[in-house]
């Protein structure tokens, strides 16, 4: 199985949807309306201006919203 990339950047889109870069410059969309629908942890991240707080954190393999979530890369591909 080969190393995932490091996250580069995250951008928040489409409600509930993040653009994630990656080092090598991939660059892909990953929908998280599933986990903060069905999550009760996730709900603060029901807040369209929570959920555009994200941040790439821990060197590019994690993202960090200002609220103190957080989801670790793997969990994004």
């Amino acid at each position: 199985m080969a190393t995932p990339d490091k996250m580069k950047s995250v951008q928040a889109k489409a409600p509930n949807t993040l653009q994630i870069e990656l080092a090598s410059g991939k660059r892909y969309c990953v929908s998280l309306a599933e986990p903060i629908a069905q999550i009760a942890g996730f709900a603060a991240l029901r807040d369209p201006a929570m959920f555009a707080t994200a941040q790439v954190v821990d060197h590019g393999w994690a993202i960090e919203w200002v609220c103190g979530l957080s989801m670790a890369s793997e969990r994004l591909y």
